[in-house]
């Protein structure tokens, strides 16, 4: 029989656990056990009855991870696994019944905590799962029970294994290199992913790119701009040029040209990212759709855009930052950092007539409010007093944010438009 370790919590520790927090920090427990990192546990309040079932690591200031809120005795197994799948699939029917890119599973939201698995699929609906490990119970789950994630979710043409996240550092797991569990990795550099807010396939890098290979999250907020433009006030000029910041693999530049492309208006799109990889892909994914482009290869956080001649060029801009803050230490230098991006972003649209301006932030630790505030002081500083934000967005649907877990909530999108006159 698998061991299993019995975790008493401090007496007043439980309330959190109680309202459905899935993590035990190591000062909450009566004890802290020496044991493997990943074994099973059951967590139980200081009078002993049972909080629920999961994982431990010593090694982790997260000391438990709670997989299932079940109060019988029997140990964590197979069918926690099977019901936690089988939940988050359901969650994501609207995806899977158009074979559309997604995340499939993510981490704590959906009961598997640490465990994020993203579904892509291409034009041929071949299936490729690109899994991370954000903690020692993660591994051992998926390692474990890998044929409940083949019964629930179907056979796969490859599965990846993403090791590389220096997050895993704090679970005193190991930084690897990617690598292909299963399958073949033939076609995983350069696959054409079906997503939601494109009808053209975008290709990304699997193995070698940011994350694992696209930036699923952003899925709703691309629509969401595409949507507000395309029911908003009519761009004005013959050309609508589009810059896209930090573009990666160049998702929300070919989506806006797309669609405005399909709605009889000519495009011109600019890429600016420091990886000239990553520039190639988005020129790939802009050749794909026959739009005009142009890369610009810089460090966009080290440099001002206007020593690229882009100021007062472009009638949209997108700016989609990478996570700047890594702890609350540097909370206020990242946010005079996002000023600075912003304000730089926002000097590059045209200075008359009607422009479009969106920006994101993926840091946890940067709240809603911070990134309002941000945001209205660059537009300031930038002249842009009239700039309303109006659109509003955050994950996609298949990132969900669960009320009992606010820490998985990261994502947050603003845009809309100015009018000025000449």
């Amino acid at each position: 029989m698998e061991p299993v370790v019995q975790v008493y919590l401090k007496k007043g520790e439980d309330r959190r656990i109680k309202q459905g927090h899935p993590w035990v920090f190591s000062n909450q427990v009566s004890q802290v056990e020496k044991v493997d990192p990943g074994t099973i546990a059951v967590f139980r309040d200081s009078g002993g009855s049972i909080l629920g079932h999961g994982v431990v690591n010593p090694h982790s200031l997260i000391y438990g991870r709670i997989y299932t809120r079940r109060t019988s005795s029997a140990s964590f197994g197979e069918p926690d696994v099977r019901m936690a799948l089988e939940r988050a699939l359901r969650e994501r029917q609207h995806f899977t019944r158009q074979s559309l890119s997604h995340r499939a599973v993510f981490g704590e939201a959906d009961h598997l905590g640490g465990l994020v698995v993203d579904r892509y699929y291409d034009a041929d609906l071949k299936q490729v799962l690109a899994v991370q490990f954000h903690s020692a119970g993660a591994e051992q789950v998926f390692v474990k029970y890998r044929h409940v994630f083949n019964e629930v979710l179907g056979d796969s043409h490859s599965v990846i294994v993403h090791r590389s996240a220096m997050s895993r550092l704090k679970e005193g797991l190991e930084v690897k290199p990617t690598e292909v569990l299963e399958g073949s990795s033939e076609g995983l550099e350069n696959f054409s992913a079906r997503v939601a807010h494109s009808k053209v396939g975008l290709t990304a890098n699997l193995l070698k790119g940011q994350k694992t290979g696209l930036f699923l999250d952003q899925s709703a907020n691309i629509n969401l701009a595409v949507s507000a433009i395309l029911s908003g006030p009519e761009i004005p000029g013959k050309i609508i040029k589009i810059l896209d910041i930090c573009s990666y693999v160049g998702a929300w530049g070919v989506s806006l040209g797309e669609a405005l492309r399909a709605n009889g208006r000519d495009v011109e799109v600019h890429f600016v990212d420091v990886s000239a990889q990553a520039l190639q892909t988005a020129s790939m994914n802009a050749k794909a759709r026959s739009l005009p482009h142009v890369v610009h290869e810089v460090d966009f956080l080290g440099q001002e855009l206007s020593s690229l001649g882009l100021e007062s060029q472009f009638d949209i801009v997108v700016l989609d930052l990478p996570s700047m803050v890594k702890n609350k230490k540097v909370l206020p230098q990242a946010r005079h950092g996002y000023r600075k991006a912003n304000r730089s972003a926002m000097k590059c649209l045209k200075k008359s007539g009607l422009q479009w301006y969106f920006s994101a932030s993926c840091s946890q630790l940067v709240s809603r409010s911070d990134f309002d505030e941000d945001l209205a002081i660059a537009a300031q500083s930038a002249e842009l007093d009239g700039l309303n934000l109006f659109v509003r967005g955050g994950h996609s649907a298949d990132h969900p944010v669960r009320t009992w877990y606010p820490e998985g909530e990261y994502l947050k999108f603003r845009g809309g438009y100015i009018t000025r006159s000449s």
